[in-house]
């Protein structure tokens, strides 16, 4: 015999809430703002590098793993598998990546700066040295990990 359970809509808001508020607080390895500062990449799970292939004669790096894009009105507008290119270059930081090609970090285009030290990041600078023997320098930036945890934490609306 099935047990039928009355629910408030108060005990309903709750419960929603809750459910919210437990997924928002998934582990958040990495994340990225891009250029303009109006979304941001988040990555769950392990990321994975392989070759990125050749532009200019530097080496790339391609990072995939699952994640989601957002947007600066604290929007998801993509969640799923992604691939980020990197350079593996003496002077190069792989954290600035790519969700185009090589060539689009090369240039200067809409990359996304991921957190220096983060999951994506360090896989990025161990493929790097592992494959070509280069050991990016790059540079230091904002602790995106915290600011993704923080917006995470505000709740993500689904577009």
């Amino acid at each position: 015999m099935k047990r039928i359970v009355r629910l408030t809509e108060s005990d309903l808001a709750r419960i929603v809430k809750r459910v919210i508020n437990e997924g928002s607080e998934k582990a958040v390895l990495d994340a990225g703002w891009n250029r303009d500062a109006t979304k941001m990449a988040v990555a769950f799970g392990t990321p994975t590098a392989s070759d990125g292939g050749v532009s200019s004669g530097i080496q790339g790096v391609k990072v995939v793993f699952d994640g989601l894009i957002y947007n600066a009105s604290n929007k998801v507008t993509y969640e799923g598998k992604m691939a980020f290119y990197g350079r593996c270059d003496k002077n190069g930081n792989p954290g600035a990546m790519s969700g185009v090609d090589l060539n689009d970090v090369l240039s200067g285009g809409s990359y996304y700066l991921f957190g220096y030290g983060g999951k994506v990041d360090t896989v990025a600078r161990n493929w790097c040295k592992t494959k070509t023997g280069v050991k990016p320098t790059g540079y230091v930036d904002s602790d995106f990990v915290s600011m993704a945890k923080e917006d995470m934490a505000k709740g993500l609306k689904r577009s």
